[in-house]
């Protein structure tokens, strides 16, 4: 579902429910219709049936509300009535495929409500033609009605509303391929979405954020990223099911789907995307079926299934040509220059008052214009001369671009083989059955790394903290994660003091640092712990980086020598180990100082070690999946604009 996003899903109203409470809605509606006399009442019930019915698939029947709902409010002149009947027009033509009309169905109902000064209708078909918009590739005039739909939203102080908004910018962000700004937009969704206890909208901006950080995985090739994508699709996929949403379970089926096909799996993606088949042709969701149908040929065909290909292809095209059809941006471009003539009419009337006076300053500019010209002609001839010089230095600058490419895609290259080196998410989540990571190098190579590793009946986790970041950086975590792996699987050491001993002599040997003379003083600051889960005993210790054991609401740190690993320190120096015991659902948590050390929060100041540790703490009691969303969010909405200080690494598990 490469170009479905969610942009079709915030057309619809603001509220869902499951299909079984939606039918029993609708016929209590229908009873109550049948005994309404022809008047303004009977028109608003008309439209809330319609709704009912989108959320149903019955599109037949929404399109019989619309027009009786239409009919009705013409007869009664009832201009607040015509605009939600022509809302109901424009959700039935949305989901059929048909852009065209429904931008003129919306554009409709939009001048109706400015003529009312009616805010929310305002805002509603802002943000449905923005929407729209997204759907028909045009980004650009998306934000503007996303814009115009935020204002009203910021002006009533209507924070549900700012929420939905939000999430339908970071779309277009999305689509224009800047991941920073659709984070940012993402985060600030989820934030007012929350806050108005808005479920329909979390679950968009779940969906959102799985698909960004598939992109940003398939981008940087960075198989954890996809792994989020999957945790984020997996949350909204349970919400939209939770609130019998048809068309959003089949969108985030298919985006599930698609990861799945791009992590290799081509069994379960087929599965996923036949079970959104059935959802999209249950509600006859064309958009889903356009490239459903496509996806779902192109597996058939790699998996050697050629007669499955071909049928489902046969469907696609049959669904493309329908939909062509009806989305010409010819005839879209064409509706929106009427109602802008239309509502720039007033402004053209207040121009031609000023022609007269604009006459008697043209006669005046023209001398100046002569004036102008001489002076042009001389710089036209200093123009030539730079020109030249110019062509010269765009020759060198082409060079200089193309060492950048050479030298950023070897780097690239490099993330690969760091990213490779990393614990698997399948090993460790064999033994530790809830934890999370949260990873956030500054550069695309990190100076962060953590490890993980079984031996003789224990579990070894460690975060560490290299000297810089990005290319020097990377070279010390390579360094580190190898002499680790020959300590502890060649050696067999299980003691975090011993290990800590022979990582730093390690370093030092490796980095030549005993030798008189050397002035390297590259090394790493590490928290490393071994965990006995069978035992309910741990043992810690650590360079410069402590430990957090949180239990209920007590947190305590194990604090850690303070040295380093490497650098200064003799190849003899000694740490001390901590023996810890600890009780089901204890959360320890492992960290570099890249969050706490992070400037922002608006007055440029650090987010600080203690906050850090309080935030931690005041997360335990959430799932760890969830423990590593919200820091990721915090950071984001902390950071700001400001740029990222260091390499960030956060690691917390339940014991």
């Amino acid at each position: 579902m490469k170009k479905l996003l969610l942009c079709w899903s915030l057309v619809l109203p603001l509220f869902s429910l499951g299909n079984v409470e939606n039918e029993k809605r609708i016929d209590s509606l229908l009873k109550v219709l049948a005994a309404s006399p022809e008047d303004t009442n009977k028109v608003y019930l008309l439209t809330v049936i319609g709704k009912e019915y989108s959320y149903t698939g019955q599109r037949d029947s929404l399109l019989s509300c619309a027009k009786q709902a239409v009919a009705l409010a013409e007869k009664l002149n009832y201009i607040a009535g015509l605009s939600s009947a022509y809302g109901l027009f424009a959700n039935y033509y949305f989901h059929e495929g048909d852009y065209s009309r429904c931008l003129d169905y919306n554009l409709k109902s939009l001048k109706l409500n400015e003529q009312l000064g009616n805010k929310r209708g305002i805002f509603m078909v802002s943000r449905n033609i923005g929407s729209l918009y997204i759907n028909s590739n045009n980004n650009e005039k998306a934000l503007e009605y996303f814009e115009k739909a935020l204002e009203v939203a910021i002006e009533t102080k209507a924070t549900k509303e700012i929420g939905s908004i939000y999430s339908n910018m970071a779309i277009v962000y999305h689509k224009k391929t800047n991941y920073g700004k659709a984070m940012e937009y993402n985060l600030k969704s989820l934030k007012y979405s929350e806050e108005a206890g808005d479920i329909q909208t979390q679950g968009y901006v779940y969906n959102s954020l799985g698909k960004l950080f598939h992109d940003m995985g398939m981008k940087d090739e960075n198989p954890r990223d996809l792994d989020k994508a999957i945790e984020y699709l997996s949350k909204a996929l349970k919400m939209k099911r939770e609130q019998g949403d048809l068309n959003a379970i089949a969108n985030t089926l298919g985006n599930i789907a698609e990861v799945y096909m791009d992590k290799g799996d081509r069994k379960k993606a087929l599965e996923c995307f036949l079970e959104g088949l059935e959802y999209a042709e249950k509600t006859n969701f064309k958009r889903w079926l356009l490239e459903g149908y496509e996806d779902i040929s192109t597996l058939y065909r790699d998996m050697g299934d050629y007669k499955s290909a071909y049928d489902y292809y046969v469907k696609f095209r049959v669904v493309k040509d329908s939909i062509e059809g009806a989305t010409s941006k010819k005839v879209m471009a064409e509706l929106q220059g009427k109602y802008d003539t239309e509502k720039n009419e007033k402004t053209i009337q207040l121009l031609s008052k000023d022609n007269d006076l604009n006459q008697a300053r043209l006669s005046k500019q023209r001398y100046v214009i002569v004036a102008v010209a001489v002076g042009l002609i001389a710089v036209l001839s200093l123009a030539f001369f730079i020109y030249r010089g110019s062509r010269e230095k765009q020759r060198i600058n082409n060079i200089i671009e193309e060492k950048n490419k050479s030298i950023t895609d070897s780097i690239h290259y490099a993330k690969r083989i760091q990213t490779a080196i990393l614990p698997k998410e399948e090993e460790m989540r064999k033994t530790l059955k809830e934890y999370f990571v949260f990873y956030r190098p500054k550069d695309i190579v990190s100076g962060d790394f953590y490890f993980y590793a079984e031996s003789r009946g224990r579990v070894i986790v460690a975060v560490a903290d290299c000297t810089g970041h990005g290319v020097p950086g990377a070279f010390m975590s390579m360094i580190g994660n190898s002499l680790l792996s020959k300590i502890i699987k060649e050696n067999g050491l299980t003691k975090p003091s011993e290990i800590l001993s022979q990582l730093n002599s390690g370093v030092k040997e490796a980095l030549k640092q005993h030798e008189s003379g050397s002035d390297t003083r590259d090394g790493m600051d590490i928290a490393l712990c071994s965990i006995d889960i069978a035992g309910g005993k741990m043992e810690f210790a650590g360079a410069n980086r402590s430990l957090l054991l949180v239990r209920g609401t007590e947190a305590t740190e194990v604090k850690a020598d303070k040295v380093a690993i490497g650098g200064l320190q003799t190849a003899e120096q000694g740490f001390t180990n901590h023996d810890l015991s600890f009780s089901k659902g204890d959360m320890i948590y492992l960290n570099t100082d890249g969050y706490a050390d992070q400037f922002g929060g608006g007055d440029g100041k650090k987010f600080r070690t203690r906050r850090f540790r309080e935030l931690l703490a005041e997360l335990s009691p959430m799932t760890a999946n969830e423990q590593g969303a919200r820091l990721e969010s915090i950071l984001t909405e902390w950071m700001g604009l400001a740029e990222q200080l260091d390499d960030i690494l956060v690691i917390g598990i339940r014991l």
